[in-house]
């Protein structure tokens, strides 16, 4: 993950908060568990569920597409999640990242679902109960409930 998009920006404020946001994505980019489209969709999935459209969607799609996932499959997923998170959120996340659809494969089933899974349980306070979403969804949990 060299490279990582928004991270020379985050260390010019705080180095110890970019070594901590690094190693959290590059454990979640990483996860075994997942393949990287799906870790792309549960990122957008959090980011779009709670309105995040600015540097953490722009920052998740730039790494999403460093990682070779095509963009059909991230408009498929905001796609997808419109009727969750409400159209206009959704329209505002496909103009603002410069999306080009393509003839590129769309997203799974599978990676639709866990961008819908991570939507819904980045809202609900406690524990994720789904693995698949733990690493990722625990941190969004954290910043919405406060923990």
């Amino acid at each position: 993950m060299n490279d990582v998009p928004g991270l020379a920006a985050l260390t010019s404020i705080s180095p110890r908060f970019a070594h901590h946001a690094e190693a959290l994505g590059r454990a979640a980019w990483n996860n075994p568990h997942r393949r990287v489209d799906e870790t792309a969709a549960v990122f957008l999935g959090c980011d779009l569920s709670l309105g995040l459209l600015d540097f953490p969607l722009r920052t998740h799609v730039e790494m999403a597409r460093r990682l070779g996932v095509p963009g059909q499959v991230m408009i498929d997923v905001i796609v997808e999640l419109a009727p969750l998170v409400g159209y206009p959120l959704a329209a505002q996340a496909l103009t603002s990242v410069a999306f080009s659809p393509s003839a590129d494969h769309g997203a799974s089933g599978q990676a639709i679902d866990l961008a819908r899974r991570a939507a819904v349980a980045v809202r609900r306070p406690g524990p994720v109960p789904d693995d698949a979403l733990a690493d990722i969804v625990g941190e969004y949990g954290a910043l919405v409930h406060g923990e």
